[in-house]
């Protein structure tokens, strides 16, 4: 893991990179402002060959972004986790190319404390990365057409589930407008429906304050991820049971019950569901 407090001369910076060749993780907490065209970082940086996660924060402009993706054949293939956030500048415009074009990699994305994104302006993140695995979001940036569900969908289309496994949501701080905020209710329509029928692991920070003013919505949206959607995945050998279905002929040999409670690997694959006190 390297962190680097700011991008400062492009030699220095691509010596200390080409001295790292087995660097996996790249941390650019305070990236400057003041940008130069001619002499921008992102446009010329070599980045490590096995380079796995990327985070950028600060001054981040968009046009910083979008020079990092004029040579996007520069990202590694083991490339696919990145986060952005304290990004006081950053807006929606800036954020959406770089995930589009590095879409084919990214199974990892944390999105927060990013002021100048708007109420709202992130719903069609899991259309953008359509590989998207975890996904850390604020509510502040999605509102209750988050994901974009067709109205048509149904549990019959369960093979058209989003991929997305783990969701964390957390809040920035900031009030949208209440009669469009997204809700447990709105999270639970998303599971029930199985558009999200591959969900695994939910995670919800106290900065949301569900935990206090939805709590009656988040037992039930527990019991519907724990108890009720990975039954019926266990059930029909479904998405990370598939594996399971096919070694021992049918998951319906076995209780689901006896699965998660008895069995090691059972115990392993079972969801789970969070509330996060420091988050």
């Amino acid at each position: 893991m390297l962190s680097i407090a700011r991008p400062g001369p492009e030699p220095s910076l691509n010596q200390t990179i080409r001295q790292l060749p087995q660097l996996r993780e790249l941390y650019l907490p305070r990236c400057s402002s003041r940008y130069d065209k001619n002499a921008s970082p992102g446009a010329i940086l070599r980045w490590p060959p096995k380079l796995q996660h990327l985070t950028l924060s600060g001054s981040v402009s968009g046009q910083f972004l979008w020079d990092m993706l004029q040579q996007p054949g520069n990202f590694p293939p083991t490339f696919s986790s990145l986060s952005i956030h304290h990004c006081p500048s950053l807006d929606q415009q800036g954020i959406k190319p770089l995930l589009s074009t590095l879409s084919p990699n990214l199974t990892n994305v944390e999105l927060r404390d990013l002021p100048s994104v708007k109420h709202g302006r992130l719903n069609g993140v899991l259309d953008w990365l359509p590989n998207l695995l975890s996904l850390t979001i604020a509510l502040d940036y999605i509102d209750s057409r988050f994901g974009y569900m067709p109205l048509d969908f149904s549990p019959e289309r369960w093979q058209e589930a989003k991929p997305l496994t783990s969701l964390t949501i957390v809040s920035s701080g900031r009030q949208g407008d209440p009669a469009r905020n997204f809700t447990p209710t709105d999270l639970y329509t998303l599971l029930d429906e199985r558009y999200l029928g591959r969900l695994r692991y939910l995670s919800i920070g106290a900065s949301t304050e569900w935990d206090k003013e939805h709590s009656e919505e988040l037992d039930a949206l527990q019991y519907l991820l724990v108890e009720e959607l990975d039954k019926e995945n266990w059930t029909e050998g479904r998405w990370h049971y598939t594996d399971i279905y096919k070694l021992i002929g049918t998951t319906r040999h076995m209780e689901y019950e006896a699965w998660i409670h008895q069995t090691s690997l059972g115990r392993k694959m079972r969801p789970k569901f969070r509330v996060l006190k420091n988050r």
